[in-house]
């Protein structure tokens, strides 16, 4: 897929948003109380709901790209892309039997895809694929994916996710480009 598909969906299939319930709640945005991930909680501006999640002391805001607002008269999606493409990782849903092929989403931001795919495991239970693959510059971060990358859906799956994320953006912080807008910042 391309970003205009990407960002042009409207819906997720029935697949993606059991994946969207099994790493996180869905919460209405509107007075919200938590951490809001840049996301507006007074107006819908950002739209009506998004996913949230806790890793121990953690908490995740999810950009989803179906639950931000979609704009018939913008063939980019800017509003949409303003999120995903500023954030440092992100993770891509690919349908059973389609294909991923990074970047998907331009910009200078986006350093990490964390790409799950959903499987049937070898008597029809629900597992998911999962890859990893970064821009160049980027640093090793663990827990290392084991082989075959395969998943029982389960709450170790979950935390693996949740885990490798989380290392991977505290890696994007020393590769070159990131690091170098940190020190400007600083400065």
């Amino acid at each position: 897929e391309n970003e205009k598909e990407i960002l042009g969906n409207q819906t997720g299939s029935a697949e993606f948003n059991e994946f969207l319930d099994f790493i996180g709640e869905k919460v209405e945005l509107k007075g919200f109380k938590g951490y809001k991930g840049d996301l507006d909680l007074r107006k819908d501006s950002n739209g009506k709901h998004s996913y949230i999640t806790k890793l121990g002391e953690f908490e995740i805001m999810f950009h989803v790209a179906t639950l931000l607002p979609y704009d018939n008269n913008d063939p980019q999606q800017i509003p949409r892309k303003k999120f995903i493409g500023n954030d440092l990782v992100c993770i891509v849903f690919v349908e059973e039997g389609a294909y991923f092929e990074p970047p998907c989403v331009s910009g200078d931001f986006l350093h990490v895809f964390g790409v799950v795919q959903p499987h049937k495991g070898p008597n029809g239970e629900k597992m998911y694929k999962f890859a990893c693959t970064c821009r160049s510059g980027v640093p090793q971060f663990g827990p290392p994916i084991p082989h075959p990358p395969v998943f029982a859906k389960n709450e170790y799956f979950r935390q693996f996710l949740l885990v490798k994320l989380l290392n991977a953006e505290r890696a994007t912080f020393h590769s070159p480009f990131i690091a170098s807008k940190m020190r400007r910042t600083r400065q």
